[in-house]
């Protein structure tokens, strides 16, 4: 259906100010985990690990206000598929982290293997950065190679060593601009 250019314009950039600002609520909490479970495994001391850890909660609380918002415009700007994405992989996801940290920060319960709670934000951080390019649907042709390579399970995480996804999203930087004009190519002529 045609559109005056002005309306379209308008909901492209709230479109576009709601993509960014999801995107950046879940990187938020993706970082303060990370650097959360980091400390703790550095040993800091008990002020740093709080102040992670309170930074951390802060995210958490940031997403769970909003989290309905979000979800009702993420149908409304890109359909219930994607908003079923988001559900399942998302926001499961950030639970999954979440339900870690708490073994970690209250270890009466039994704590998780830092290496292990490691993987998981890494894994939820692709799944995040897929989530929010669009990638998935459209991805490169060397993806599943890279995918499909097991992490070195002997290889001990620290500050130089890379995540296993390091390789992909090292290509993926790389493709990046490529990617972006295609994909703004296709919605110009798809319009």
């Amino acid at each position: 259906m045609w559109k005056p250019r002005q309306l379209r314009l308008t909901e492209e950039s709230a479109r576009g100010e709601f993509s960014r600002r999801l995107t950046e609520l879940a990187y938020r909490r993706i970082f303060w985990a990370n650097n959360y479970v980091g400390r703790i495994k550095r040993k800091a001391q008990a002020v740093d690990i709080d102040i992670a850890w309170n930074n951390y909660m802060n995210t958490v609380g940031d997403w769970s206000v909003t989290l309905v918002g979000n979800r009702l415009q993420l149908s409304e700007f890109y359909g219930s598929e994607k908003e079923n994405e988001f559900n399942t992989v998302v926001d499961d996801g950030l639970k999954s982290i979440h339900a870690s940290l708490i073994t970690l920060r209250y270890p009466d319960s039994s704590p998780e293997d830092l290496d292990a709670v490691f993987q998981k934000i890494d894994k939820v951080n692709e799944d995040v950065y897929f989530f929010a390019s669009g990638l998935r649907e459209k991805k490169p042709d060397f993806l599943d190679d890279i995918l499909s390579k097991q992490p070195n399970n002997g290889m001990q995480r620290t500050r130089r060593t890379a995540s296993p996804y390091r390789e992909l999203r090292e290509r993926l930087a790389a493709d990046a601009r490529r990617w972006a004009a295609f994909v703004m190519f296709d919605e110009t002529v798809s319009k």
